[in-house]
C-alpha cells in the first residue's frame, strides 16, 4: 500500500471523501501543516521567509494554474465531482510545491510531500482522523 510516516483510513467513496475535504477538521490540519512550514522558516531562514509569499505566487502561476486547467478540472468534470475536490487538489500541490521549495533548509515540514505520494498512487488524501499530528490521514 503507502508507505507513509502516518497511518491512514480508508473511506470507499467519492461521496465520504468530499465530505471529509470539506470538513473543518481537514482544513485545520492543512492549515497546521502548512503553518509548520511557515514558522520553520521565519524562525531558521528569515531571508528565505520574507520571500516566501513571491515564491507561491510564482508557483501558482507558473504550476498550479495549469495544472488546475489541464488535468485537475478535467478530472473534476469527467468524474461529476463537486468541485471542493479541485480546491482541496490545488491546496495540496501548492504545499507540495512550497515544501519541495525548501528541502535545503533541512526543515522537517514534509507532511504535503508525503500527500503528494498519495496522489502519485493513485489515491486521494482527503481528511484526518484524531489529533494533529497524531492520527490517522484518510484517504480515499
Amino acid at each position: 500500500m503507502l508507505d507513509l510516516t502516518m497511518e491512514i483510513k480508508i473511506v470507499r467513496s467519492w461521496p465520504a471523501a468530499t465530505q471529509e475535504c470539506q470538513g473543518v477538521a481537514w482544513e485545520n490540519i492543512e492549515l497546521e501543516a502548512q503553518n509548520q512550514l511557515t514558522m520553520w522558516l521565519h524562525r531558521n531562514s528569515p531571508d528565505r521567509y520574507r520571500v516566501s509569499n513571491d515564491i507561491v505566487v510564482q508557483h501558482k502561476a507558473e504550476l498550479i494554474s495549469p495544472l488546475v486547467k489541464e488535468k485537475i478540472v478535467h478530472f473534476q468534470l469527467k468524474q461529476r465531482l463537486d468541485v471542493a475536490i479541485v480546491h482541496s487538489t490545488s491546496w495540496d500541490m501548492l504545499g507540495a510545491l512550497m515544501e519541495n521549495s525548501y528541502l535545503d533548509t533541512h526543515h522537517p515540514a514534509h507532511f504535503f510531500l508525503e500527500l503528494l505520494w498519495v496522489y502519485e498512487a493513485g489515491h486521494f488524501p482527503c481528511g484526518w482522523l484524531g489529533d494533529w499530528p497524531n492520527g490517522k490521514l484518510i484517504v480515499f
